[in-house]
């Protein structure tokens, strides 16, 4: 949707459409001062601040030596937004309401909107935000750069707004909170499924580990897992600036296309230039690992294996891959180094600085691994994979039901601000003349 669209857009004859700049007090960018993380002065906000689209106290800095004038000019006000106008497409047009829980100041990267509560609620219009954020006319009116877009200020000013009497403002509100409500229980229970099937796989692992699904009783020999490596290799370095998504050289995975399954996506790759040489030397095939080496802490050490290839595809430096011998089933070691008990292992041997952590091949190779016979371990990986494939099918309806309740979400806020979720009361004030008597008011004040 763009400002054009909303143009055309019909709306009940007692609403008007109308720029943001005449629905508010105030609209500017925050402080910008040298901020600390160590608790020392003045809580004030950051972009990540209102990432989940709340105040998130965790995640503010503090500003010390302020003067008085400077606390009581950039202090957060009852029902203040935050906007996000310098971010990245997918968090760009974010925005979080103040609630006065506790004292916070405006910081800089986001912008201050603080409404005329006489004409607009603080509620209606973020609302507002959030489907002009789902429906892209934040996208639509943004600059773009290589990693982030920014929305220029008088452009959001003289975007067009719904603007309904104020008490049917309220009374969309109140049905959208409702509705969200329910919307968002259901999202829990289906989160909460969702753990309870990370849990069930996490069972069956251990069960599998534990020999409980080798009915051939052949006897299990431990060993290291640098004993059972034919070979290890760290992969290539591109940095962000080689990387392209326009399919231009070969396929490159990076350690976010491993998950924590066991498994490796193919969906997002970028694509690099390489040599004939390096390509023979980092080149993938099926039923390769990769390990990743470093990553956040709790990330660090994910393992997937490559069951399928449509290209050619090499891999980044943070990923490690391994390959086995002929006694060996990779699929086995993957699972095995998926479960928690060998995952409790490598947490004995990160190694990690404040944002980084590392798993080093010296680390990594004495650790144990269990393993039966080659026929066993077959038998194991098939035992394990029907298991799983039933909790992959729930998962999978779950995360479609995920999907449906955000289009849900969305399709109530376009309602609303179609003038379609609440009635209209004849007897509701309309916005043309709410509008002009407000008008009137601020000329006597003059």
């Amino acid at each position: 949707m763009t400002n054009k669209d909303l143009e055309s857009l019909n709306f009940p004859n007692t609403w008007i459409k109308i720029t943001l700049n005449e629905l508010l007090e105030l609209i500017r960018n925050g402080l910008s001062r040298k901020q600390n993380k160590s608790n020392i002065g003045i809580p004030v906000s950051r972009i990540e601040t209102i990432s989940n689209e709340l105040i998130n106290y965790e995640k503010v800095g503090f500003i010390e030596n302020l003067t008085e004038e400077e606390v009581k000019k950039y202090s957060l006000q009852y029902g203040d937004i935050l906007f996000s106008n310098i971010n990245s497409d997918s968090h760009l047009g974010k925005t979080a309401i103040f609630f006065n829980h506790q004292p916070l100041l405006h910081g800089m990267n986001l912008l201050l909107i603080r409404v005329d509560k006489n004409i607009i609620s603080f509620s209606f219009l973020n609302s507002v935000f959030q489907l002009y954020r789902f429906s892209g006319v934040f996208i639509s009116i943004a600059q773009h750069a290589v990693n982030q877009s920014s929305i220029n200020q008088s452009k959001l000013n003289n975007l067009l707004f719904p603007l309904p009497p104020l008490n049917e403002q309220h009374r969309i509100v109140e049905k959208i909170e409702e509705l969200f409500t329910k919307l968002d229980a259901s999202v829990t229970e289906l989160k909460n499924v969702k753990k309870q099937l990370k849990r069930y796989r996490q069972s069956v692992l251990k069960s599998a580990f534990e020999g409980k699904f080798d009915s051939s009783k052949s006897k299990w020999n431990i060993y290291t897992l640098g004993e059972l490596i034919l070979e290890s290799q760290l992969g290539l370095v591109r940095s962000k600036r080689e990387q392209n998504n326009l399919h231009q050289g070969t396929a490159y995975i990076k350690m976010n296309n491993v998950g924590m399954d066991g498994s490796v996506s193919l969906n997002n790759l970028v694509y690099v230039e390489v040599s004939n040489e390096e390509k023979n030397k980092y080149l993938l095939k099926e039923s390769d690992i990769l390990f990743n080496t470093r990553n956040s802490l709790e990330l660090v050490g994910k393992t997937g294996i490559i069951t399928r290839l449509s290209e050619e595809i090499i891999y980044n430096n943070n990923l490690m891959r391994i390959r086995f011998g002929e006694n060996i089933n990779p699929q086995f070691i993957v699972y095995q180094m998926c479960s928690l008990e060998f995952r409790a292992n490598m947490e004995l041997v990160k190694k990690s600085t404040t944002n980084v952590a590392a798993i080093y091949a010296k680390d990594l190779f004495p650790l144990k691994i269990k393993a039966p016979s080659i026929d066993a371990q077959k038998l194991i990986v098939e035992e394990i994979e029907s298991r799983l494939s039933v909790a992959d099918k729930i998962e999978e309806e779950i995360d479609k039901n995920l999907k449906r309740t955000e289009q849900l979400r969305q399709s109530i806020l376009k309602k609303a601000f179609e003038g379609k979720l609440v009635p209209q009361d004849p007897n509701d004030e309309p916005a043309e003349k709410l509008l002009e008597r407000i008008r009137k008011e601020r000329e006597l004040k003059k």
